[in-house]
């Protein structure tokens, strides 16, 4: 027997993402404003997909909260600041992955995760960063497949 479909993807036009928020603005100058906050979202697809699941009632939720220890994927975080290869020598980064805590959400931004995390300079010493990340970027520590305990 075949496994259920789980999720389906669905393809809006702009067009009609700001025709339902037209309808939705009572102003004489609702094409003005419509297409002023359509302009400024339509820099990214993050902002008009969560204008369009507002528009139809949807809320993102955010499966992570401040204080949660997650896993995160040690690519997209700025690596200025620290010596990747001393941190992985010292245990820091496990199967591409650093231990960090989230210190805040901001659920609609694109990078809506700012977490603070513990790595080693150029010296060998211990940093602590914060940096804003993608929810795709984590999973929760307890749902990492390796150690979890590591030294800091």
């Amino acid at each position: 027997m075949a496994e259920p479909i789980t999720h389906i993807e669905v393809k809006v036009t702009v067009e009609s993402i700001r025709d339902s928020l037209r309808k939705r603005i009572v102003s004489e100058n609702s094409k003005l404003i419509t297409d002023v906050i359509i302009g400024n979202l339509s820099v990214t697809e993050v902002g008009l997909r969560q204008l369009f699941k507002a528009l139809s009632g949807v809320e993102e939720s955010v499966p992570y909260k401040v204080g949660d220890f997650v896993m995160v994927r040690i690519d997209p975080l700025y690596g200025w600041k620290f010596d990747k290869d001393k941190t992985k020598e010292a245990g820091l980064i496990i199967q591409g992955r650093v231990r960090a805590q989230i210190m805040a959400i901001k659920q609609y931004q694109d990078a809506a995760i700012e977490l603070k995390y513990n790595v080693l300079d150029s010296n060998g010493g211990p940093i602590e960063v914060t940096s804003p990340v993608r929810m795709t970027e984590l999973c929760l520590e307890d749902e990492w497949p390796g150690e979890p305990e590591l030294p800091f």
